[in-house]
């Protein structure tokens, strides 16, 4: 029954913006409780008291989240004056639970209950027991018991491993897009060329279930480049690849961490919620014990992953500090969300690039959140590939024309709901109208094509209403879906189309990068940004951006039938800088030069800081003092 739909907030935007941004307030307040530990003092004062901060903020927000969003649209109803099946919630009764209630405003209307369950009261028992001693009992509590709740990293089988550390520093980047450098696809590596870095100098490793998939071909491609590559899941990428797998040995690995958990372990603690604090830290030091071996026995100094959720990218950045090493990441959606912790966590790196002053604003305004230490101005990091794609566009678009399209459309949606609508994104309803109404004005019109790109397959499959128009249109020789939805970038439509159009839960990349690649592009706003794109609504309001999508259908027609009817209908001209002040598809360049710059500072027997501060210099000599943001200054004024 809890489920988002179109509720919205007091401020009209939909209710997930107040969901998320209350999560991220309670999630602090929860820390800066545990600050009164002792046990928080020892582990902040071994790993860095901004980056502990921040790991149980994202620890309690993910945990919380689910509570909050069934609270609020309790809440909701509430305030709407109607009746709603359940009245009450009901939490799983975790150890830090009075944290959450000693920060959660009460509400005599709206009871909370706790779920007492038998796991539960394992875990109190276990954490108990442990205290006590009982080192056999420690052992099973461990491997099975807080793997699920205290974020445990697994056990790992032994086995024979080979790795060879280098004398120079190496970048480790984890695979997750890919390492295509030659077409239209994203790309881990999309730095790499023009910036002159050795590549026996960069490692590729593997870690997720994907691994079972990685082909011969990706190894062949990897080993044919000169770099290096390693499986973080010995065996898991099959026999033959087996001797190139990397076991975290924990008593070959000597760890930093082991008096910080002798004394958290001989800590007296009175306190169950400090208790429970101490085998979350110890956990903590486990995952950042692992990546320190990792990193240590590569001699990785640099670390790019764009893993956004989970607390892996927290820990790895941890045990970089730890060794004088560095993480970089770059913005992949554009950052257009409300403030108040919608990405709480999720660029945690030392080091972000960012495509404009804006998205550089936007992190630096959520300071307290000691994500960042530097923000980096690049421009649009998929620029690169624009050349590549404008070819198979415009076959495309050719396609469409043969079959009588004067004028044509290309579609973006965005992903409807996960988790039973706790973690609503687009209301279906507005998701079905948005294509009926492009799949009817193409059927009815002769002259109109669309090019649909969707952002996964599972967004068509979730509104099956649709299909027989889709069909329909499909068979007028207009209507061409993208193939391969989630590995396409959103230009290879927009180069083919004479308008992009967007639906999604805030200013998506979509939009921005099509108006890059040189197309028109509008939004149709369904959730209400409004009250966070207070600029763009000012002058951009039924010229780039509209909340009714009549108004935005009626507004393309006009368009289509006479140009000067509409002339401002997607134009973003006097605002192209905005969102990339460069545009000379080099974002890629400036990023890996960066990076080659940061090597030879390495090389030349700098620390961490030293390389960063080269490194930023070299920077805003060459594109502008304004495209480096010292983010830890703007902490330093403030405090």
């Amino acid at each position: 029954m809890f489920k988002m739909d179109d509720k919205r907030s007091e401020n009209g935007a939909i209710l997930r913006w107040e969901v998320e941004s209350l999560s991220a307030d309670l999630a602090n307040r929860m820390t800066v409780k545990l600050r009164e530990f002792q046990a928080f003092k020892i582990l902040s004062t071994a790993l860095g008291e901004n980056k502990v901060n921040l790991y149980f903020e994202k620890y309690f927000k993910e945990r919380i989240y689910p509570h909050i969003a069934q609270l609020l649209i309790v809440k909701w109803h509430h305030r709407q004056s109607l009746s709603f099946p359940e009245t009450s919630i009901t939490i799983t009764d975790y150890p830090w639970l009075p944290l959450l209630t000693s920060v959660l405003p009460p509400d005599p209307s709206i009871p909370i209950y706790t779920n007492r369950t038998k796991i539960t009261s394992n875990i109190l028992r276990s954490v108990k027991k442990y205290l006590r001693g009982l080192g056999k009992l420690t052992s099973f509590f461990h491997q099975n018991i807080m793997s699920h709740h205290l974020l445990m990293t697994p056990v790992r089988k032994t086995i024979d491993s080979t790795y060879n550390r280098t004398e120079k520093p190496v970048i480790a980047v984890r695979y997750a897009e890919g390492i295509d450098i030659d077409t239209d696809r994203r790309s881990d590596i999309f730095w790499y060329p023009l910036s002159e870095i050795d590549p026996a100098r960069i490692l590729i490793y593997f870690d997720s279930t994907r691994s079972k998939t990685i082909s011969d071909k990706v190894i062949k491609k990897i080993e044919d480049m000169g770099m290096q590559w390693v499986s973080l899941r010995p065996g898991g990428m099959g026999q033959k690849k087996r001797d190139k797998s990397w076991v975290f040995k924990r008593r070959q690995h000597p760890s930093i961490s082991k008096d910080v958990k002798k004394k958290l372990t001989e800590l007296y603690c009175d306190n169950l919620i400090e208790r429970w604090f101490v085998e979350a830290g110890i956990n903590l030091l486990r995952m950042v014990d692992y990546w320190q071996a990792f990193f240590h026995d590569y001699n990785i100094k640099i670390h790019y992953d764009p893993e956004e959720s989970g607390l892996n990218n927290i820990t790895k950045n941890i045990a970089l500090d730890l060794l004088g090493g560095f993480s970089m990441g770059k913005e992949r959606s554009y950052l257009s969300y409300p403030q108040g912790g919608v990405v709480l966590g999720f660029y945690p790196n030392h080091v972000f690039f960012v495509w404009n002053k804006k998205s550089s604003q936007y992190l630096t305004a959520n300071y307290n959140q000691n994500q960042n230490d530097y923000v980096i101005i690049s421009g649009f990091t998929n620029d690169n590939s624009f050349e590549k794609i404008k070819g198979k566009s415009i076959i495309i678009r050719q396609r469409l024309l043969e079959n009588g399209a004067k004028f044509i459309v290309a579609l973006f949606d965005n992903v409807l709901s996960m988790n039973d609508g706790l973690y609503q994104l687009i209301y279906t309803p507005y998701m079905l109208k948005f294509y009926k109404s492009f799949l009817e004005w193409v059927i009815n019109d002769r002259e109109v094509g669309i090019v649909i790109k969707s952002k996964k397959s599972i967004v068509l499959e979730a509104i099956p209403q649709i299909y027989p128009l889709l069909e329909r249109a499909e068979k007028t020789g207009r209507c061409f879906r993208m193939p391969n939805e989630f590995g396409s970038l959103p230009s290879s439509a927009a180069f083919a189309a004479d308008i992009a159009v967007t639906i999604g839960l805030s200013l998506p990349a979509t939009l921005i990068e099509s108006v890059l690649a040189g197309c028109r592009g509008i939004h149709y706003d369904a959730t209400n940004i409004k009250p966070f794109e207070k600029e763009l609504y000012e002058w951009g309001y039924e010229k780039v951006i509209f909340d009714d999508i009549d108004r935005m259908i009626a507004a393309c027609k006009r368009y289509k039938e006479n140009p000067e009817l509409e002339p401002c209908l997607g134009d973003f001209a006097e605002h192209i800088n905005e969102l990339d002040p460069f545009r000379d598809g080099k974002a890629g360049w400036r990023i890996g030069t960066y990076l080659r710059w940061c090597l030879e500072g390495f090389d030349a027997g700098l620390d961490c800081e030293a390389v960063l501060q080269q490194a930023n210099t070299k920077y805003a000599e060459k594109w502008g003092v304004d495209k480096v943001i010292d983010v830890r200054s703007l902490q330093q004024a403030t405090q």
